[in-house]
Formats: C-alpha cells, structure tokens, sequence
C-alpha cells in the first residue's frame, strides 16, 4: 500500500502504453511523445483518438500545460 501511495505522489515521470506494447516516459520535458498528443492546432487529442485511459489523459494534460506554461511548447498551432 505504500509503494502505490509514494508512486502516485510523484508529478515528474509517468508510463503509457501505446499500441505496440511500448513504454515511453512521459515528462513535460519530453516534447517529441507530447507532440503526438496534440493536434495540427495544438489541442489537446480528445480520449477516443488517442486511445488513453481516463487517468493517462490527465498526465498528459498536466505534462502538456506544464510544458506550454514553460515555453517549450506553443500555445498555438504547431509548425
């Protein structure tokens, strides 16, 4: 029970699963997997095209916004 508790504390470092069974490292510094997560716009891809869970899709919310709020990402469209 203390392993799950100290694991959800921690905001830096996540693990999706795509579809090829992979594990990518999902950071707000990594903005090549971030990128695959948003649209030519720069929204935020919606649960049912981008096939996450209801909690992944809130990890990479947060990552996304934190990468935006530091300018590593755009808050516009993507070039």
């Amino acid at each position: 029970m203390n392993k799950l508790k100290n694991s959800f504390n921690t905001h830096d470092k996540y693990c999706i699963k795509n579809k090829k069974k992979l594990c990518y490292l999902v950071d707000y510094k990594n903005i090549n997997i971030l990128l695959n997560y948003l649209s030519l716009r720069g929204k935020i891809l919606p649960r049912k095209i981008s096939k996450l869970t209801n909690k992944k899709q809130r990890l990479i919310k947060i990552a996304l916004k934190r990468a935006r709020t530091l300018s590593l990402l755009s808050f516009d469209k993507i070039q």
